[in-house]
């Protein structure tokens, strides 16, 4: 019986390919979760623009018909190149003083892919 120490080609080669494996796993989920939060932290931003419009058409309210496919830049975030964000208002049918009022944010994430969050709210003109 030889005595004899260490790995045969085979044994490293299965080795290495465990360990490629791993390896490639472990980059898929930090890339996937540098993506995942990428875009929480992208709708918070987008969320609170959407909260700042809606605030700056309640404080106008006598003007509300201005914001009405008003178009609007968001800091922080990648405009969608097919269309900007805005806020669009509605008189609710058979009133005069109600209008509904949307605020939809868009932006581009890396890779392309678009996203958007709107808000809607009615608002009373006293």
């Amino acid at each position: 019986m030889s005595n004899k120490r260490g790995f045969t080609l085979v044994e490293v080669l299965i080795a290495a390919a465990i360990m490629v494996s791993v390896l490639g796993a472990l980059v898929y989920a930090l890339t996937q979760n540098s993506n995942l939060t990428e875009t929480m932290r992208n709708q918070d931003i987008a969320l609170n623009a959407a909260r700042q419009i809606l605030e700056t058409i309640a404080n106008d309210i006598s003007n509300i018909m201005n914001y009405n496919n008003a178009p609007f830049l968001v800091t922080g975030l990648t405009p969608d190149p097919a269309g900007s964000s805005t806020s669009t208002v509605s008189p609710v049918p058979g009133t005069n003083n109600l209008f509904d009022v949307s605020v939809t944010v868009r932006w581009q994430q890396r890779g392309g892919r678009v996203i958007s969050r709107t808000l809607n709210t009615t608002l009373v003109n006293k």
